[in-house]
């Protein structure tokens, strides 16, 4: 199933599964899963709720603004 698109009207607080997030990312959820197993420095500040990950999506649109390089554009 695909995931579900976030939309400019997304509260900022909306909480995202693994899938969502990623696909926002570009990368593979295994690839989220993959940083929370090792601890990796930079990475987008998630919870758990009821054993399930969320990620917020100004957590996601924090992580990926923190992520610009001078030059970038």
């Amino acid at each position: 199933m695909a995931p579900t698109i976030v939309s400019d009207h997304s509260p900022p607080n909306a909480l995202l599964t693994e899938v969502q997030a990623a696909a926002l990312l570009s990368v593979q959820p295994s690839t989220l899963a993959a940083w929370r197993a090792t601890k990796r420095v930079s990475q987008p500040k998630h919870c758990r709720i009821g054993g399930a990950v969320r990620y917020r999506l100004i957590d996601i649109q924090s992580y990926i603004e923190a992520s610009v390089q001078p030059g970038d554009s």
